[in-house]
């Protein structure tokens, strides 16, 4: 890529006839998209995704060429940009992918064999797909600790509870490449979603969809409205000094948060903090991956119900 393509002070690309593209930040068109990503020390990618029109038959054969970028380049943009061979000798990607890229495995376990991450699922959201997969591997991990320590029917919640994550994944992968398809049509739902977007409650709703911070593990319907939930970042107010939730969650143990005042509950094996926090619950147990395995708003809360939990989820 010329040197003289490129804005020193924003990274951007500088396309003749087009405008800037800015790097990392894909460019949609009505007649497809592109995307520039100068990746330090190493050459830039660049990529295309065209939509065929009926009628017509793109499919090549044989390895993909610079030729064939380029052309496709010239369509999506309307303009040339001077993409030349990689310095070195490589090896040298070049590919050409045909149809959608958003798959999900039938099953996620095979007796001792489990799927994570991307032997799970693909998604044509690919950041997305990068946050489910980590919290795949994180769900996954601990589980297999707590069946090393006798809790064997842990196991069994994996995929139970990591499937159906996958799946409302897709939901929001098939809508990303909605947005991104051509036609007038397409090009009104962006404006009237970025509208959208100017509301905080929206950002609010779709920034958790792409977190995975929206999502409830099944917990039964009588159970407390923060069980299955990751646990809030509260302020616990302890006899050592006040510590965020999420200073204390880093360990990756199950952990027992006693906010009745009168300090009397324990798990065997469980770590237990004792503190005061603004709010109305009295009791959290988490588990290692910050989820909330049970809670209690009693004053009192009942002892034998939270080691049922516990030892079912630790053993």
């Amino acid at each position: 890529m010329p040197s003289d393509w490129l804005d020193p002070a924003t990274g951007a690309l500088i396309v003749p006839g087009h405008g800037p593209v800015r790097p990392f930040l894909p460019v949609r068109t009505d007649r497809g998209g592109f995307s520039y990503a100068p990746l330090p020390g190493r050459p830039p990618l660049v990529s295309t995704t065209e939509w065929a029109e009926p009628g017509t038959d793109r499919s090549e054969t044989g390895p993909m060429s610079l030729d064939e970028l380029r052309a496709g380049v010239r369509r999506v943009l309307g303009a040339d940009v001077p993409l030349g061979p990689p310095p070195g000798s490589g090896p040298h990607v070049l590919r050409r992918l045909d149809g959608g890229n958003t798959r999900v495995a039938e099953r996620y376990r095979d007796g001792r064999v489990f799927l994570v991450g991307d032997a799970a699922h693909v998604f044509a959201a690919g950041g997305t797909g990068l946050d489910v997969g980590l919290q795949d591997a994180v769900n996954l991990g601990w589980k297999l600790a707590a069946a090393v320590n006798g809790a064997v029917d842990v196991l069994d919640t994996y995929e139970a509870e990591r499937r159906p994550v996958a799946d409302r994944t897709i939901t929001y992968s098939q809508a990303q490449s909605a947005l991104l398809s051509p036609g007038e049509d397409v090009t009104g739902l962006r404006r009237l979603f970025g509208e959208l977007l100017a509301q905080p409650g929206v950002v609010r709703v779709v920034a958790d969809l792409i977190a995975g911070a929206d999502v409830r593990y099944p917990v039964g319907d009588d159970a407390h409205p923060l069980a299955g939930l990751p646990a809030p970042d509260l302020d616990l107010r302890t006899s050592a000094g006040t510590v965020r939730l999420a200073e204390l969650v880093r360990t990756a143990r199950p952990l027992l948060i006693d906010l009745t005042g009168s300090g009397g509950l324990r798990v065997d094996g469980v770590e237990v903090v004792r503190a005061e926090a603004d709010t109305d619950a009295t009791a959290l147990l988490l588990r290692p991956d910050s989820y909330v395995a049970w809670a209690s708003n009693d004053a009192r809360p009942y002892p034998d119900e939270l080691r049922h939990v516990a030892a079912r989820w630790f053993g």
